[in-house]
């Protein structure tokens, strides 16, 4: 069915390839499935039995998933020139697919065999300047991350993840921040306060052209580790650094961020220490309910009244 004429069987057939191979030993993947994959994920006219667009997509996208079924050496060597091949693909939705489903094979090489054999082109394309070819990159860092190691993820992909933070794109931006949970559960508290809470706190201080873009995100970083990190750093760092100065910026939208994230500090500090809640963040919040902007008055209200 894979080489069948109709693109639409071949479509169907590429959609499965996985739950099917996933049935099969490694050697009879790499001597009767490969070579099919290899052929259909060739470009050609949409009639003809090579590979179509959206054939070619399926496979892109099932591909590392071919990984544990093959084996460690089979998969580097017999299924990574097929990937590599899928991220030299002048198409991005191929790029992107491929980079989205990258965590059995991550999973299958190691960290080091990832890092050697795979991690070169992925960087390379870290930079690329079609964004969703970026945020396909940063969607995945906590896979990275869990099969790296510290060591590994600081050398080669933390300064991805700082990028990603500051990247112009908001939905890069947005997903780096959420990025943050995952590489604490990852890493542990001490690494995120030596390794990434420094940009946040420079961030939040940044100034000049659309600069409030990251004193944003540096707030929505606040509201993203508020659940996660202990009660001290938020109180001390995360409150007193960043989301109380920043409740004072002269942008609207950046004062909204401020409540939104002193929101979630409060509830994550109430039980704890409300001594804290009453004397730094109520103040605080009650004055924004004074705002001369109403979408300000409008959530600081809201944060007050949870």
């Amino acid at each position: 069915l894979s080489g069948d004429p109709d693109p639409e069987v071949r479509t169907a057939a590429a959609a499965n390839i996985a739950d099917f191979a996933a049935k099969l030993d490694g050697q009879t993947v790499v001597g009767q499935v490969l070579p099919v994959l290899r052929e259909l994920s060739q470009g050609g006219d949409e009639a003809g039995v090579l590979g179509n667009q959206q054939v070619r997509e399926h496979i892109a996208e099932q591909a590392c998933a071919l990984a544990p079924v093959l084996g460690k050496d089979a998969a580097l060597n017999e299924l990574l020139p097929l990937v590599k091949l899928f991220l030299a693909d002048e198409q991005i939705e191929i790029k992107r697919k491929t980079l989205r489903s990258v965590a059995p094979l991550v999973e299958t090489l190691g960290g080091d065999g990832t890092d050697a054999h795979l991690l070169p082109e992925v960087l390379a394309m870290a930079q690329d300047q079609q964004w969703r070819v970026r945020h396909s990159i940063v969607e995945t860092m906590a896979v990275y991350a869990q099969h790296l190691g510290m060591e590994l993820f600081n050398s080669r992909l933390k300064e991805v993840q700082e990028r990603a933070l500051a990247d112009s794109v908001a939905q890069i931006r947005g997903q780096a921040v959420l990025n943050l949970s995952a590489l604490y559960t990852k890493f542990g508290e001490r690494w995120l306060r030596d390794q990434l809470l420094p940009g946040v706190l420079e961030a939040a201080k940044s100034t000049g052209g659309a600069s409030y873009l990251r004193r944003i995100t540096a707030l929505q970083a606040v509201g993203q580790l508020a659940g996660v990190m202990a009660g001290p750093v938020v109180a001390q760092e995360l409150v007193t650094q960043v989301a109380v100065p920043l409740s004072r910026d002269k942008v609207a939208n950046v004062r909204i961020a401020a409540a939104d994230a002193l929101t979630k500090c409060l509830a994550c500090l109430a039980s704890e220490n409300q001594s804290f809640v009453k004397e730094s963040i109520h103040p605080v919040l009650n004055d924004l309910t004074q705002d001369s902007d109403a979408d300000v008055k409008f959530f600081a209200q809201q944060a007050l009244a949870s």
